[in-house]
């Protein structure tokens, strides 16, 4: 993993993307750079993340039951959503299943999130809301810039293009992004694959 990738180098590629002349040495200085840089940084770091199943912040969690009853006569179980949560992937299940069922509601009377499925001791593979910059591939760093880029344009620039042309390159990078991290995975065959293969 690319442990060089920071906030301010993510945040100085961004600058790059629109022109600007000028760098910073961190989110918290005092200049207009740096406060746009670290007003939309933590915005386009989870849209990003949700954008994607990036494996650098995927999770599977046990989930616990809420306290409040599903819906009756249409879900089985309701369960907590975890705080860490940036996007809901699928509820785990075997090769050879088709995938699970499942809807997220708010519940009770604070709207708290929530996970309706048919699914006993349900496990969610989901996005975390990762913030360990160590952990991004160089890839994902370039495709979060342009979106960051997207978000400080018009304030530092006053250039509607450019940011048009930075979502534009944001959407661009991330299919690119994408192949490279599905690249390093190899899914699993159902069981039984190998000696369907061999009978064929």
């Amino acid at each position: 993993m690319a442990s060089s990738v920071s906030p301010v180098r993510i945040g100085n590629l961004a600058l790059g993307h629109i022109g600007s002349d000028n760098s910073i040495e961190a989110l918290d200085e005092n200049s207009p750079e740096a406060k746009q840089v670290d007003l939309w940084y933590d915005f386009a770091r989870e849209q990003a993340l949700a954008d994607y199943d990036w494996n650098f912040a995927r999770k599977r969690l046990a989930l616990a039951a809420h306290e409040i009853d599903p819906p009756a006569g249409v879900w089985a179980y309701r369960y907590q959503y975890p705080s860490d949560c940036i996007s809901a992937r699928a509820i785990e299940a075997a090769p050879t299943e088709t995938p699970v069922p499942y809807d997220i509601e708010a519940a009770g009377g604070d709207n708290t999130m929530s996970i309706l499925t048919n699914r006993a001791q349900a496990v969610l593979v989901y996005t975390r809301d990762n913030k360990d910059t160590t952990t991004f591939s160089p890839h994902f760093a370039i495709t979060m810039s342009y979106l960051l880029a997207h978000y400080i344009s018009f304030p530092l620039t006053r250039k509607k293009k450019i940011k048009e042309d930075m979502f534009t390159a944001y959407r661009g990078f991330v299919p690119v992004a994408a192949t490279i991290n599905l690249n390093e995975s190899m899914p699993a065959e159902p069981p039984d694959a190998g000696h369907i293969q061999a009978r064929n």
